[in-house]
């Protein structure tokens, strides 16, 4: 009769290295983990920052509320937030904050979010346009002009 053992260790070995690489994937793989925080929020404006300088300026803020935790959060800052376009607006007509709803949970639970990734432009500590998602790029630049325009017509607080 064949030893059978070495071959049995072999599939042992095969299994784990297979649930090893299918946690990899499920977790992103490559492109997985904590994407690099787009170049609009490098100053790291908490909204309570980024509210006191709305008011000095008397432009609306542009709010993302993420979390480290979520991927589609994380896809959302390489993809639509990254793109220069975007970056381009929002640094013209908005002040950008980084909302992590773990740590900042006062301006989550102000705002109502429900589900992130998310957006709000906010003036005078008003939402006065808001999306859930991961958008892309035209979706976000769409919503900018929008958002800028009915801004435009509240007055400052």
């Amino acid at each position: 009769m064949p030893n059978v053992a070495p071959f049995r260790a072999l599939q042992f070995f095969a299994l784990i290295f297979g649930l090893m690489v299918l946690a990899w994937a499920t977790m992103g793989g490559a492109k997985g983990g904590q994407a690099p925080m787009p170049r609009m929020f490098e100053e790291g404006l908490t909204y309570e920052q980024a509210a006191e300088r709305s008011m000095k300026e008397g432009k609306p803020i542009f709010a993302v509320f993420s979390a480290t935790w979520c991927r589609p959060c994380q896809q959302f800052k390489r993809g639509a937030l990254s793109d220069p376009r975007v970056e381009k607006t929002v640094k013209e007509g908005f002040i950008p904050a980084y909302v992590d709803i773990d740590e900042q949970r006062s301006a989550a639970k102000k705002f109502k979010v429900s589900g992130v990734p998310a957006m709000a432009v906010i003036k005078g500590g008003e939402r006065i346009r808001g999306a859930i998602g991961m958008l892309d790029a035209e979706v976000v630049l769409k919503f900018l002009e929008e958002a800028g325009k009915d801004a435009e017509k509240k007055p400052a607080k």
